[in-house]
């Protein structure tokens, strides 16, 4: 085992500002030399590609450098082989012609060799060097073929070869270059020279054409060269990089093995090396932790305090101990001195305290034993004794301090004084029983628990706790202490108990045991709080929540609102039927913005939404399109309570909005159903008291005026007839169980018309006994006008058919049909069908008044039945009374 002085458990001292009072700042330690910083070296992909691409590029660029010079060699031989050869066939040609001095032979011959292309001059010399004849091409004429050449006899003598050999020159200087050719010329004792000069200019853009081309091809070729150089080399080097890119994260004593695909004998070599060290590596750190655990396990589980100084008095090693017995963190403690928890103990004072101590074991250890006052953090003092031990090694005096709390009894006994004296203080009342005696007695009680029970000290030693429960021993809280107390465990429950007067009283008891050394249970220790008020408060507050649940649940109108933080908190059922969404997916999953848009979404998008108004006491109005029209009046509030809640209301006002709209309308229909036979007779009755007429004239204003007056009778009788019903609610009714085939054939008797060519036809499949629960009278009227709507409505005549159906009849009901064929209803007016004053026909052709189907309606559901309507524009409408079968017997004769 090492020495004390050889452990570290902590890797670096802690910050200074870590360190605890009155502890002297520590000697300032050498400060470190600034060490240059090192240039990172380029990686070795980088410079092996570096090092090709120069030789590609060196490599390309000779190679396109020398194919470009024997390019150019190669079409200058080209054109100087031309020229040579134009040049003799001038000789041959215009040799006749030199001899006999015919110019103008001379000027065709060379003329015809000027259409060569490239060609720019051909001239003909004397010995002399005088020009006989030349001819070039035109100034600015395009390169291609000389179609007017010219000639000229003027030039001045030129300089001629030395010798009578044909010379051929060459050059590119100048602008454009030039290939010039000289061939003698014999001729009947004539000696001449032909000269023909060539333009390089087309041989130069050629050559320019080539070196691009080359440059492209040598650019491709390196780009090409540098892509499969990246490629292999990214190929190669790829596991160096995985194993360099591994041993920078590998984390010491990890033993993690790097895991490559080697594609070179070194590359494997070095993983296999690097495996073999890491594993190296980490069976020496586990040697090195174990050795650190079991000195850490011996240096921590001892009680004491174990220290470790330098030869300056600084800590640089403390135990657990260390910290439980000075409130210091270990952490913070290292690199303090040590006075900073046992003032006084100073350099100083341990040499002379060594100086005066003996010497024990084989090394020549000296060791010094006094008492000493501690200091916790926070500057609380306290009486320690402290073992001090020197250990020398590597020439430097360390020091070891073993310090002992010799206060515990003191404190256990202050301790236990103050909690006797904080629980006789405290407002709860406890109870302390034995579980060491047999019924398990109640030991101690404070004077909190005399005071809520009303049994004093001398009444409850000795006996149990079940005194307070009364004859109430049966609660459910009851056995679940019981269960506690035989599961030895804590628990927390709330009982009725009874005081010493009888008086209920809520009492919140929790129960903790209590075990001795050994794990045996002593005692069970009793908190008891009388949470009377704060019970019946809350059953109020439930009574009180349960009461405005139920009415919020019945409510008509929709209630939302929003916690502090703008989250839906509760949505009752009248608000989701409203807008068509479940509660589950409102509440605590959306905000106050997110509700707005989903509400202003479901609106009818062709009115604007409201703004939010809080707390002004202003009705909002909006108009709902899902999941079915609605309108709705919303009013916004905060809560009074002050924490942020927000409260929306929202009442249904679709059905008022429409009844004042049918009551507008309604007043609005009237007055005109009123007024417009009222006009007619008004001004017949006019005319006939200021004007006489002839009797047949005012035979025709009378029987206009009782026409009209015949029209506002019948409406007059058909509004109160709804209005009575509509009062009386069916109680004027004499509903009797009839039989129904009479009914139907006296009706159809009063309103058939003699010698009309419509007639209803009766399909009569059912019983003739068949028997419904209605007023034959009422009955009749509903019928009389569902069949006269079907005259009326039927101007071009066709077929109006009456049968008795159960074709699609609800349950214990049959149904009288009328089929016509008359104009019949679109879908948007088979809507407005029973609206008061509402008609098919606005143009007023037909007569009516428009509540001929409303009573119907009011009729038949009165006796129990429905009315269903079936139309289609221009094709017909069929009117099905269902009404409530009673019995199927026959009748007796």
């Amino acid at each position: 085992m090492r020495d004390l002085a050889d452990v570290t458990l902590f890797d670096a001292p802690p910050d200074a500002s870590a360190r605890g009072p009155q502890s002297p700042a520590p000697e300032p330690a050498e400060p470190k030399r600034p060490t240059a910083a090192k240039r990172r070296p380029a990686s070795l992909m980088a410079q092996l590609g570096l090092l090709v691409a120069i030789a590609v590029v060196i490599s390309s660029a000779m190679a396109a450098t020398l194919a470009l010079s024997h390019f150019k060699r190669h079409v200058l031989s080209s054109i100087e082989d031309q020229v040579s050869a134009i040049a003799r066939s001038a000789a041959l040609g215009g040799r006749g012609a030199l001899g006999t001095g015919d110019y103008h032979t001379l000027q065709r011959v060379l003329g015809d060799l000027l259409q060569v292309p490239g060609i720019e001059a051909i001239s003909m010399h004397g010995p002399d060097g005088q020009t006989l004849v030349a001819v070039e091409r035109r100034q600015g004429e395009v390169r291609g073929t000389a179609t007017n050449p010219t000639v000229r006899f003027d030039l001045p003598a030129v300089q001629l070869p030395a010798t009578r050999q044909a010379v051929v020159k060459s050059t590119w200087d100048g602008e454009p270059g030039f290939s010039s050719a000289w061939v003698p010329v014999d001729a009947e004792g004539v000696a001449g020279w032909v000269n023909v000069r060539a333009d390089l200019g087309d041989a130069a853009q050629a050559v320019q054409q080539a070196l691009i081309e080359v440059c492209v091809w040598v650019g491709t070729t390196c780009l090409l060269c540098f892509a499969l150089l990246y490629l292999f080399l990214r190929r190669s080097l790829l596991p160096l990089a995985q194993i360099a890119r591994f041993a920078a994260r590998m984390k010491p004593g990890s033993g993690a093995q790097v895991q490559v695909n080697p594609r070179s004998r070194e590359v494997a070599k070095l993983a296999e090396s690097l495996n073999q060290m890491a594993t190296n590596l980490k069976n020496q750190y586990q040697i090195i932790e174990h050795h650190d655990a079991e000195m850490s396990a011996v240096l921590d589980t001892t009680a004491d305090a174990i220290i470790g100084l330098d030869e300056f008095g600084r800590v640089t090693l403390a135990n657990a101990s260390t910290s439980s017995l000075f409130g210091w963190n270990r952490a913070s403690a290292i690199g303090n001195t040590v006075d900073s928890i046992l003032p006084g103990l100073n350099r100083d004072r341990i040499d002379s305290l060594l100086a005066e101590a003996v010497y024990t074991g084989g090394r020549g250890t000296r060791t010094a034993r006094f008492d000493f006052k501690g200091l916790r953090n926070g500057g609380t003092s306290f009486p320690v004794e402290v073992c001090l031990s020197e250990i020398s090694g590597d020439g430097n005096s360390r020091y070891a301090l073993f310090v002992r709390d010799i206060t515990e009894k003191l404190a256990a006994e202050e301790s236990l004084r103050l909690f006797r004296r904080a629980v006789d203080a405290s407002s709860h009342g406890v109870v302390i029983s034995s579980m060491t005696y047999p019924k398990e007695p109640i030991v101690y009680v404070n004077r909190a628990f005399e005071e809520m029970t009303g049994f004093p000290l001398s009444e409850v030693i000795g006996r149990q706790c079940k005194i307070l429960q009364g004859a109430e021993t049966d609660q459910p809280a009851v056995h679940q202490l019981r269960q506690a107390i035989s599961e030895r465990r804590e628990a927390k429950v709330q009982l009725r108990n009874f005081r010493r007067d009888g008086e209920m009283f809520w009492n919140e008891l929790s129960i903790a045991p209590v075990f001795d050394q050994e794990g045996e249970l002593t005692h069970f220790v009793g908190i008891q709080t009388d949470i009377t008020a704060r019970v019946l408060a809350q059953e109020a507050v439930n009574r009180r929540g349960e009461q405005l649940d139920t009415i919020l649940n019945l409510s008509p109108d929709g209630f939302v609102m929003f916690d502090a933080e703008r989250f839906v908190a509760y949505a009752n059922p009248a608000f989701c039927s409203m807008v068509g969404l479940s509660a589950s997916s409102l509440v605590g999953e959306i905000t106050f913005r997110q509700f707005e848009q989903l509400l202003q979404d479901r609106c009818d998008p062709s009115l604007p939404y409201p703004d939010i108004l809080m707390d002004t006491g202003m009705v909002d109005i909006l108009h709902l399109m899902l999941p079915q029209r609605r309108i709705l009046e919303r009013v916004i509030r905060t809560s009074r309570s002050g924490n942020g809640e927000l409260i929306l209301c929202y009442r249904d006002i679709t059905r008022e909005s429409e009844i004042d709209r049918m009551k507008s309308e309604f007043l609005s229909t009237a007055a005109h159903e009123l007024r417009t036979p009222m006009v007619s007779i008004f001004g017949f009755a006019e005319l006939m008291l200021h004007r006489s007429f002839p009797p047949e004239r005012s035979r025709m204003m009378l029987e206009t005026i009782h026409r009209q007056s015949g029209l506002i009778v019948n409406l007059v009788n058909e509004l109160l007839d709804l209005a009575r019903i509509e009062a009386r609610s069916g109680k004027d009714f004499n509903i009797g169980v009839k039989p129904l085939k009479p009914i139907v054939t006296e009706t159809l008797a009063a309103i058939l018309i003699p010698n009309d060519d419509r007639q209803v036809e009766v399909q009569w499949d059912g019983d003739d006994d068949l028997l419904v629960a209605v007023d034959d009278e009422k009955l009749g009227q509903a019928l009389r006008n569902v069949v006269s709507n079907a005259f009326k409505y039927s101007p071009r005549g066709g077929s109006i058919q009456l049968r008795l159906t159960t074709d699609q009849a609800p349950e214990g009901m049959i149904g009288i049909q009328v089929t016509d064929q008359g104009i019949g209803m679109s879908p948007e007016q088979l809507e407005r069908v029973f609206e008061r004053f509402y008609r098919a026909d606005p143009s007023g052709n037909i007569p009516g008044t428009g509540l001929g189907l409303c009573l119907v309606k009011e009729i038949v559901e009165l006796q129990g039945g429905r009315v269903a309507i079936a139309s289609q524009a221009g094709v017909g409408t069929q009117v099905t009374i269902w009404l409530p079968l009673r019995t199927a017997v026959r009748l007796a004769a």
